[in-house]
């Protein structure tokens, strides 16, 4: 019964250190997805779909105002083939 009680004790002592470190880190996860968000304009419409492995969206070139909708399947394609390929979209002076 002791032995249980100190398992329980080391658990909320370690739950409370998650909790303290969640806390800490998602302000700043979320301020950097948000940095990236404006930076790169993309809208994500299909990421991480259980039964869909393919990765999509679109986004809006501002010197153009081009919207360029893009669909990748990650199981294809590496993400650094990936990442190259929004790069390029990005820049309003190749045509994808």
């Amino acid at each position: 019964m002791i032995q249980i009680q100190k398992q329980m004790e080391g658990l909320t002592v370690q739950e409370t250190e998650i909790n303290h470190m969640k806390s800490k880190t998602e302000p700043v996860l979320k301020t950097k997805l948000s940095l990236f968000k404006n930076i790169s304009r993309i809208t994500w419409t299909k990421v991480n779909e259980p039964h869909d492995p393919t990765i999509a969206g679109f986004m809006v070139v501002p010197e153009t105002q081009e919207i360029k909708r893009f669909e990748f399947d990650p199981q294809i394609a590496s993400g650094t083939y990936i990442a190259d390929r929004l790069w390029e979209m990005m820049d309003p002076k190749t045509q994808c």
